[in-house]
């Protein structure tokens, strides 16, 4: 009797599903680890664009601060502010304001030109 083609030997066989499991397995791990790649590249995309909004914001916040500082009516008086002894004057025309530090002379001049104490 002669042998058929289709006929495969059981060790041939058995080696071919082996080799087409080895496949499948590398396979799956290739796109496990492109995956990966993926999720840690969007994480780093996360983050990055995180920073870039807290930035926006804080940058916002200065302007904001800079602007109130800047329409404040010493600001936008220009007000001398000189020492007088040991307290700050912080003076234009005959409205003076007077404090322990420049600042706080420059806020009870605020005060009084808006006709209210801050």
């Amino acid at each position: 009797m002669t042998k058929a083609r289709s006929e495969v030997p059981a060790n041939q066989r058995e080696n071919r599903v082996s080799q087409i499991d080895n496949i499948f397995a590398f396979g799956a791990q290739q796109q496990t680890e492109a995956y990966n790649r993926i999720s840690a590249y969007k994480e780093k995309q996360a983050a990055h664009e995180l920073l870039i909004a807290q930035a926006a914001h804080e940058n916002v916040q200065l302007v904001v601060q800079h602007t109130k500082q800047n329409l404040r009516p010493c600001a936008m008086m220009r007000v001398q502010v000189s020492r007088d002894g040991d307290e700050w004057v912080a003076a234009h025309g005959e409205c003076q304001g007077r404090g322990s530090s420049p600042d706080s002379a420059c806020q009870d001049f605020d005060g009084k030109w808006l006709g209210k104490t801050l």
